[in-house]
């Protein structure tokens, strides 16, 4: 990270946790910049992001969602003029002609270019792995982390809905989301724990859009950012986001669609009580290990 950069903000979470509306509230602070889903930290280079990308194009479940959406949103709009099918065209032939370079040298390179304010990066596929969270800490050996939470039940039937919704059918399994939840956050956790004292925030989704004002206060404290009335009220306006809008090219993958459709900020349901819906299929070992992690992060 070149001398002068603010360490960014990563935020860490299993997907359909609110994280894009999260990321959009913090990155409207006058001091932060919030981006779509990066993905810099799934490969070490360019050129990796690029294959990934390609097996992601021939997917058989949701081809359109590519690793490297929210990438070109951010490099068109910071390098080449906004968000236009051009300019995404040609942030695309950046990368094309830049295969070679690091993905640490292309987050250095935004981060650079929105300095002094804070750079915010809230790509779900970074807490998948150990591996991507250590490649994170290597290049952002500053950074701060926001272990950002959601009630379990609701999360899986979220991701239940979402494939059924691209597939057509039922291809989720409720077994399969509740033990990934469990992986994910567990992660999350090991991870953090190696991690200097006061590196790493918790905060469930719900209180940060049932309660935004108090919560949005509590991480800009966190973070060394004002936390003034001006300061919160832009925050509560996710909408202003510079990428919370659909691109001409529709790109898939940025930022959740849903969100994207409707971007202002909403209120939402409390956590339901922890009880097993009567149409999963969870055995007792997986609920037991979902209900302990669940208490462990407030619910």
């Amino acid at each position: 990270m070149t001398t002068g950069s603010r360490p960014p903000l990563i935020i860490l979470t299993f997907p359909r946790s609110f994280s894009s509306v999260v990321c959009a509230m913090l990155g409207c602070h006058p001091e932060a910049f919030g981006f779509p889903e990066l993905n810099l930290f799934v490969a070490d280079t360019v050129g990796e992001l690029l294959e990934l990308q390609d097996e992601q194009s021939s997917a058989p479940v949701n081809p359109g969602a590519d690793y490297l959406a929210g990438l070109l949103r951010a490099v068109a709009e910071l390098f080449h003029g906004g968000q236009s099918a051009e300019s995404l065209e040609s942030a695309a032939d950046w990368f094309s002609e830049h295969a070679n370079w690091s993905t640490r040298d292309v987050l250095d390179m935004i981060l650079d270019a929105v300095r002094p304010r804070v750079g915010i990066d809230k790509s779900t596929r970074t807490a998948l792995s150990t591996v991507s969270l250590c490649r994170a800490r290597s290049s952002c050996p500053q950074a701060r982390y926001l272990h950002l939470s959601r009630h379990p039940i609701p999360t899986i039937r979220s991701l239940l809905s979402v494939q059924h919704r691209v597939s057509g059918r039922n291809v989720g399994d409720a077994w399969f989301y509740a033990r990934l939840w469990v992986s994910v956050h567990e992660i999350i956790f090991n991870f953090s724990a190696d991690l200097p004292v006061g590196r790493v925030l918790n905060a469930r989704a719900e209180d940060l859009l049932q309660n935004p004002k108090d919560e949005l206060a509590r991480i800009a404290r966190w973070l060394g950012l004002r936390d003034d009335q001006a300061a919160i009220a832009a925050m509560e306006h996710p909408e202003n986001s510079r990428f919370a809008v659909v691109t001409s090219s529709r790109l898939q993958g940025d930022n959740d669609p849903d969100f994207l459709a409707s971007p202002a900020l909403r209120r939402v349901a409390p956590p339901p009580p922890l009880e097993l819906p009567s149409d999963w299929n969870i055995d007792a070992g997986t609920w037991r290990d979902l209900v302990e992690l669940s208490r462990r992060l407030g619910y």
